[in-house]
């Protein structure tokens, strides 16, 4: 019988099976890098509506008089954020009836944790000072 001058090199099944295996990790870590940054990017968006919404609030309170600005505390939802509440607290700065403390809070749910951002400000009666 002749040898072949030229064998014809062939893959082992177990080269075969490493390399889908070392493959299979390289598109775990990739797919796990996009959804990690999709996490990301959603919960920016979040924040940022957040912020919108609270100097949105501000600013709605910036166009009332300063004796319409009750010293009370009020929550309510938006459809802004998922399950997105305000809430408004409004009072006495340091006992001084002439100032008056705005704390505005936006919270919202993700991934089972309550996340919030907040924005502080003091309203006179000549206007609101950031």
């Amino acid at each position: 019988m002749k040898k072949s001058k030229n064998p014809q090199p062939a893959f082992t099944i177990i080269e075969i099976i490493i390399t889908i295996f070392v493959i299979s990790i390289g598109f775990f870590a990739v797919y796990s890098m996009f959804t990690l940054s999709n996490s990301i990017v959603i919960r920016s968006h979040h924040t940022n509506q957040a912020y919108l919404i609270a100097n949105q609030t501000i600013e709605k309170l910036r166009a009332q008089p300063f004796s319409a600005i009750n010293n009370d505390t009020t929550t309510e939802a938006t459809s802004i954020l998922p399950s997105g509440l305000i809430t408004k607290a409004i009072s006495a700065y340091n006992l001084d009836t002439s100032l008056k403390q705005i704390n505005i809070t936006v919270s919202w749910s993700e991934r089972g944790k309550t996340i919030s951002v907040n924005i502080v400000s003091l309203a006179t009666p000549r206007g609101i000072n950031n």
